[in-house]
Parts: C-alpha cells; structure tokens; sequence
C-alpha cells in the first residue's frame, strides 16, 4: 500500500441514521490487497460520527451498514460462514 507500514491515518466520517441496531464498516479499495472492510468506532461524545484506520490512501471508500440481531445488539464478527 501506499502507507508504509506502522503509518496509520484515522479519518472521521458523519454517518445518517447511525443507532444502536446497526453496526457500520467502512468498505475501501486497496491497490495492493483490493477490497476491504474496516472495523469502526463510535466517536466518544458524538451521535453520527465514526472512525476508522487507513493503511493506504485513495481509492473508493464507502459506508456500509449490517443490521444486529434483535436479541442481543451484537453481532460475532469472527465466525466465517460455511
């Protein structure tokens, strides 16, 4: 990528809707590795703001959001589906 390694920028986005049933990730575009989705977080204080780490710069970049599951508000991001 274009970052080298360690060289991290955080960037804030101002996300529509943002509640408690949906989880949002950010979707980018790497030269290197393609598509990814990156993990984000709730701005501390703030109701529509999220982070997320950058390891490369340009590319398409996207919001997207997955609905929780009603039970419990929380989604186990590590299982991989058979």
């Amino acid at each position: 990528c274009s970052f080298k390694e360690g060289n991290i920028s955080v960037i804030t986005f101002t996300v529509n809707n943002l509640t408690d049933k949906i989880e949002p990730f950010i979707l980018h575009h790497c030269e290197e590795h393609g598509w990814e989705i990156l993990k984000t977080e709730a701005v501390e204080g703030a109701d529509n703001q999220i982070t997320a780490s950058f390891h490369s710069a340009g590319g398409p970049v996207a919001v997207v959001y997955r609905e929780l599951p009603e039970e419990d508000g929380e989604t186990d991001t590590d299982v991989v589906a058979p």
